[in-house]
């Protein structure tokens, strides 16, 4: 398993997405799973909070890990959020016969993603919002590599600026030093 870790519009749903097509993985995203399931309460959750509770997402995990039993990596794509949810899947692997092989964050600084998503145009990427969710972002994903670290999976960072293709295959390069042959 590959968790894919960066701050919104750093591209890291694409990259995803292509590995999983180059290299026939699944890539997981945790609201894609989740709005799979078509689910009322959790549709109404992520449209009032933006959020889902864990207990729902770890089914839905569930749910996504059982299906893709036959696929030999999987890319994990905003999941963990938290301390909580990452302590959850190192504990929940094994049942899944999976482990972090390591996890990639795609570095992209701040004005960079403001630019990305101020051209995007959501409703919802106003500058706060913007900088209020790069914020949490960097709280969060530090807490995380911290533990996934002490964990004994490693850490990668790459650089999220340059053209997709370029990106791309500098996140293979660095795939192929953890991965197993």
């Amino acid at each position: 398993m590959i968790i894919l870790f960066g701050p919104p519009g750093s591209g890291k749903s694409v990259q995803g997405q292509l590995l999983a097509a180059r290299h026939n993985w699944r890539w997981l995203s945790t609201g894609q799973v989740l709005r799979d399931l078509h689910d009322k309460e959790i549709m109404r959750e992520m449209e009032e909070k933006g959020i889902v509770n864990n207990k729902a997402v770890y089914r839905a995990l569930i749910t996504a890990l059982a299906r893709a039993k036959d696929v030999e990596r999987v890319i994990l794509d905003g999941f963990p959020r938290d301390i909580e949810q990452a302590r959850w899947l190192v504990a929940a692997l094994p049942e899944h016969q999976r482990n972090i092989q390591c996890i990639i964050k795609i570095e992209v600084p701040f004005e960079e993603v403001m630019r990305r998503l101020t051209i995007r145009g959501r409703f919802d990427d106003d500058e706060e919002i913007i900088h209020r969710r790069y914020n949490d972002y960097l709280g969060m994903v530090d807490a995380i590599t911290d533990f996934m670290h002490d964990e004994k999976v490693p850490v990668i960072s790459i650089s999220g600026m340059g053209d997709v293709e370029d990106i791309h295959h500098q996140l293979d390069q660095e795939l192929k030093k953890c991965l197993p042959k």
